[in-house]
């Protein structure tokens, strides 16, 4: 199923890969007292089994990364050679591929194409690994092909990063208003990279009807498609007119909801909690009749009578 690449581009590929690999690196070693980016936010603050679960995924990537990259170096002749092209096929089949589909439900990012994005590239990892391991134990030939394969699949995730902090650089979202969106594509356009060199444009079919099915069941089944709306838009705001009587007036008013997280408001001159925020508009009373036709005034004034900072929850 791989599509013969010529040598010097899978070379170029392999040695830009690898590069972006020391930046990444020095991005780690530069910035791991800090708190985590939002992509990995989402895998470090959970439970004790999720912390050992990324050290193994960090240790099986260590080894199929340098595994694969002294394989590719050495002759092929060699003992060790096949002795690490045996380590990285084994890393990426028993600890990489596993390890990140343990990881799957937390990944940040849009989640109806993340989903299955990662479900995708890591199917076709096991796949090259797999079919790897198994050239090499019927002893047809050396598995050149598949160890390429495999070590260029694994380096999604230093495209994803160099997308990333492209797009970081180029969009300049100081805000931070941005990142889910931005991490969602910079991984769309890594795993659409990485499979298009190993699979060609039929890995880039795969992957897109991965997404295709996925979104199809999950709108229709789960309201996954619902879900990741309301989270990418935050909270949406209803507009509701309601008319009630004071005295012999009629008066109208704009209530405005807001549902979403509980959030703490606080005032000059008092703290209170809402979950969800409902804020009313001043009532007006309306024009007469003689004034208007309808009896009804379409300007409304939705100011509030005192100004609110919001503040982060405790």
């Amino acid at each position: 199923m791989l599509i013969p690449i010529p040598q010097t581009d899978r070379q170029l590929f392999l040695a830009a890969s690898y590069v972006l690999d020391m930046f990444v690196f020095y991005e780690y070693a530069t910035t791991w007292k800090r708190p985590p980016p939002p992509m990995r936010r989402p895998h470090t603050e959970k439970s004790a089994l999720s912390k050992w679960m990324l050290w193994i995924h960090i240790l099986g990537g260590f080894s199929e990364l340098y595994g694969g990259l002294f394989a590719l170096l050495l002759p092929r002749h060699w003992r060790s050679t096949y002795y690490l092209t045996q380590l990285t096929f084994l890393s990426a089949a028993i600890i990489q591929v596993p390890t990140s589909l343990f990881f799957v439900p937390s990944v940040a990012g849009v989640k109806t194409l993340m989903h299955p994005g990662y479900i995708c590239v890591s199917a076709m990892h096991m796949y090259v690994a797999v079919s790897g391991l198994w050239q090499m134990y019927t002893g047809t030939a050396f598995p050149a092909d598949q160890l390429e394969a495999t070590v260029a699949i694994l380096h999604t995730y230093a495209w994803v990063r160099m997308f990333y902090w492209l797009l970081k650089y180029l969009v300049g979202d100081e805000r931070k208003l941005l990142t889910t969106v931005i991490y969602t594509f910079s991984v769309t356009m890594a795993g659409l990279l990485t499979v298009s060199h190993v699979f060609g444009p039929k890995g880039n079919v795969l992957l897109v009807s991965g997404w295709v099915l996925w979104g199809a069941i999950g709108t229709k089944w789960l309201g996954v498609y619902r879900r990741e709306m309301d989270g990418m838009t935050g909270s949406t705001g209803r507009l509701v007119r309601a008319q009630s009587r004071r005295g012999s007036r009629r008066v109208s008013t704009l209530h405005i909801s807001f549902p979403g997280p509980t959030r703490r408001l606080r005032s000059k001159t008092s703290s209170m909690r809402h979950s969800p925020i409902d804020v009313v508009a001043p009532e007006l009373p309306l024009p007469s009749p003689t004034a208007s036709p309808t009896g009804i005034d379409s300007a409304v004034d939705v100011r509030p009578t005192k100004p609110f900072e919001e503040i982060p929850p405790s």
